[in-house]
C-alpha cells in the first residue's frame, strides 16, 4: 500500500512538473490522499505509514537508470501512463476493502 501511495505521489509530480497537466496531477494526488486516509482508519499510525514509506524508498534506490537517460525520460518511463494507471487500480482495490493491516 505504501508503494502505491508513493507511486501516485510521484505520478502526480510528473504530471504537474513535466506535462503541465494539473487535472491529472490532482487525480493522482487525490487518490493517494484517499489511500493515506483509509490507512489511518484501517489502524495504521502515521509512524507506521512513514516507516513503510522509508522501506519503499530504500527499495527504489535500486531502480535502474538506462545509459544516457535523463531525469525526465526515467520519470516518464516509471511515473506516467500505464504505471500510474496501474497504481490507481491498486489504490482502488485497497480502498474497496483490501487494505493490509499494519
Amino acid at each position: 500500500m505504501a508503494r502505491t501511495y508513493n507511486d501516485l505521489q510521484l505520478c502526480s509530480n510528473f504530471a504537474f512538473e513535466f506535462e503541465g497537466n494539473e487535472t491529472l496531477a490532482d487525480r493522482y494526488l487525490n487518490v493517494s490522499q484517499s489511500l493515506y486516509e483509509a490507512s489511518e482508519s484501517s489502524g495504521w499510525t502515521p509512524d507506521e505509514f512513514a516507516s513503510a514509506l522509508v522501506v519503499v524508498q530504500k527499495d527504489m534506490s535500486s531502480m535502474n537508470v538506462r545509459e544516457g537517460e535523463t531525469r525526465e525520460r526515467f520519470s516518464r518511463r516509471h511515473y506516467s501512463g500505464a504505471p500510474c494507471e496501474d497504481a490507481v487500480e491498486r489504490a482502488e482495490a485497497y480502498l474497496e476493502g483490501d487494505l493490509p493491516k499494519p
